[in-house]
């Protein structure tokens, strides 16, 4: 799905029943100041990032069929994120999250009109 104002970017492991303890993946991405934890599972930008940022982790049992509800607080297969375009740091963020789907070796794919595409995977 394309959007004029935001970036709809997915992450996940390269083999769909796979999964990470939940803890483990608050840690890595909790490693970076521009993320805050509001809600368990749910980070958001800090004050100081100009992109709008919102991840959800998830367990999900379909990437293409999942709601907000999909949390798990045990276990996550799924993460769903939303950036903001056309802001100041949003080369900063996408870099960032290039770099914790290296550190847990998952697949970051972005939706776009038609396919979509990868931004990393760990094959690569």
């Amino acid at each position: 799905m394309y959007s004029a104002f935001y970036r709809y970017i997915n992450m996940y492991p390269l083999v769909h029943e796979d999964t990470l303890p939940s803890e483990n993946i608050e840690s890595v991405i909790s490693a970076y100041s521009i993320f805050e934890e509001r809600e368990k599972g749910t980070f958001y930008n800090n004050s100081n990032t100009s992109a709008h940022i919102s991840m959800q982790l998830m367990k999900v049992a379909d990437h293409n069929n999942w709601s907000n509800n999909d949390f798990d607080s045990k276990e996550t297969n799924y993460i769903a994120i939303v950036i903001s375009r056309n802001s100041i740091d949003e080369d900063l963020v996408v870099n960032i999250l290039i770099d914790i789907a290296e550190k847990l070796q998952w697949i970051l794919f972005e939706e776009d009109d038609g396919e979509g595409y990868v931004l990393f995977s760990p094959n690569k």
